[in-house]
C-alpha cells in the first residue's frame, strides 16, 4: 500500500500524524495513545519487536534499558573465595576456601544455618545471647554450673553422690527422693544453711520401774520379832515376816542397794507389803513412820538419818490374812550404788493406832520410778 503524505486519511478513518516525518524504510505503525498512524522502523531492521525487560522486586536488578534491538543485562562478578562458573543450562557458585566469619560489629540473621563457627570466632557469646561466656572447655569430667555468687558460669567437679540409706544396715535401693512420713515429722528448707532439715518431735522413752527388796533386821532391844504365819484356810500354807507388837514402840532394821546406772534423776520411795493375823477390826489404823539412810561408798555410816519421814496413820482391811500397801516417798534420792538402810517405826501410843494386835510385816522394798 502506498501512503501518500499529506493523504486524507487511512482505513478503518485512521489519520495519519502529519507532524511527523519519515525516514528511509519507515513503516506506518498505529500509536494508541495518540490514536494516529506513525512512521517508525519496521520489525528486524534498526527497532527490534515492541518490548522490553525489567526486574521484579526491590532487591540489585539485572536488567539494562533496551538499546534499538538489544535487551543488555549486568554480567554476575564474583570476588575471592567466591567462584562463579556455568554450562549450557546453568550457573554456579562456590567458594574456594572456608571464609572467617571475623569478629562483625553487627550481626542480626534468623534461622542462619551453615556458619562456620569452629573457625575464625575471635570472641565468646554472652550468656544473655545464648552461650556460656566461656572460652573454653573445663577439665575432664566436669559439669557446667552457676558459680557460688550467682554471677557467672563455671566449670567444676560435680557434687559427691550423697548418703547411703540403709534399713538396719541393709542398704536400700538408690532413689533420687527421700521422702519422710510419719505424724509430727516435718522437713523445712534452709537456704542459708544450704541443707534440708528435718524435725522429728522428741518423746519420751518410756519408764523403768526398778523393785529391790531389802533384807529385814531386828534393831537391838526392840519388841518387833520374827514369826511363821500360817494360813487359816490352807494350814499346809504358811509364810514368814516380822511382827510389830501392840505394845511399845517397835523397829525393824532394812537395807538394800541402789542400781549402780540410773540414767536420769529417780524418784524413790519404800513400800511395805503387810496384812494382819488377828484382832482387825472395820477402819482400824496403825501409825508407821519410815526413817532411811543414803550411804556412799568410803562414807561414814554412823550419822544421822537421811529422810526422817512424817509418821502418818495408815488404814488396815477388815478381814484378816489381807495383804496392803504402805508406800512412803523418799524426800532426798538415793545416788547410784548408795547403801540404802533404813528403818519401819510403828507407835502404837499414838493418838490414831486402834489396831490391837501385831502387824505383820511380809516385805520391805525400794521402788525407783526412772526414765529410759
Amino acid at each position: 500500500m502506498v501512503l501518500v503524505q499529506g493523504g486524507s486519511g487511512l482505513p478503518g478513518n485512521i489519520k495519519p500524524d502529519k507532524t511527523d516525518t519519515p525516514v528511509d524504510q519507515d513503516v506506518v505503525t498505529f500509536d494508541a495513545v495518540s490514536g494516529l498512524a506513525i512512521w517508525q522502523p519496521p520489525p528486524g531492521a534498526s527497532g527490534g519487536e515492541a518490548n522490553t525487560s525489567s526486574n521484579s522486586g526491590t532487591g540489585e536488578g539485572l536488567a539494562l534499558a533496551k538499546v534499538a534491538v538489544d535487551l543488555p543485562f549486568k554480567s554476575l562478578k564474583a570476588t575471592a573465595p567466591i567462584i562463579i562458573g556455568s554450562d549450557a543450562t546453568s550457573v554456579t557458585y562456590s567458594f574456594s576456601t572456608t571464609p572467617a566469619l571475623g569478629t562483625p560489629s553487627t550481626l542480626v540473621g534468623t534461622n542462619i544455618t551453615g556458619l562456620p563457627l569452629t573457625t575464625g570466632v575471635t570472641e565468646v557469646l554472652p550468656i544473655a545471647n545464648g552461650g556460656t561466656n566461656l572460652s573454653a572447655f573445663g577439665n575432664a569430667l566436669e559439669v557446667l554450673r552457676v558459680n557460688a555468687g550467682a554471677t557467672a558460669l563455671e566449670y567444676a567437679a560435680p557434687s559427691s553422690g550423697g548418703h547411703t540409706i540403709e534399713d538396719e544396715g541393709t542398704p536400700l535401693t538408690d532413689r533420687t527422693k527421700l521422702n519422710f512420713v510419719g505424724a509430727g515429722v516435718t522437713v523445712t528448707d534452709d537456704s542459708g544453711d544450704d541443707a534440708s532439715v528435718v524435725t522429728i518431735p522428741g518423746g519420751t522413752g518410756g519408764t523403768i520401774i526398778d523393785s529391790i527388796e531389802c533384807f529385814m533386821e531386828v534393831a537391838e532391844s526392840t519388841v518387833a520379832f520374827p514369826d511363821i504365819h500360817p494360813m487359816t484356810t490352807s494350814t499346809n500354807h504358811k509364810i514368814s515376816g516380822w511382827v510389830l507388837p501392840d505394845v511399845t514402840l517397835s523397829t525393824i532394821n532394812f537395807k538394800c542397794k541402789v542400781p549402780d546406772a540410773l540414767n536420769s534423776s529417780p524418784a524413790a520411795k519404800i513400800r511395805v507389803t503387810m496384812s494382819t493375823r488377828d484382832g482387825a477390826v472395820a477402819s482400824a489404823k496403825v501409825n508407821l513412820q519410815v526413817l532411811t539412810w543414803n550411804i556412799g561408798d568410803s562414807e561414814d555410816m554412823d550419822v544421822a538419818a537421811t529422810n526422817t519421814e512424817t509418821a502418818s496413820d495408815q488404814d488396815l482391811a477388815a478381814t484378816n490374812d489381807t495383804l496392803e500397801i504402805y508406800e512412803q516417798t523418799l524426800t532426798t534420792q538415793p545416788a547410784a550404788g548408795d547403801l540404802l538402810m533404813g528403818q519401819l517405826i510403828r507407835n502404837p501410843a499414838a493418838t490414831n493406832d486402834n489396831f490391837t494386835a501385831g502387824l505383820f510385816i511380809v516385805m520391805i522394798e525400794l521402788i525407783i520410778t526412772r526414765d529410759t
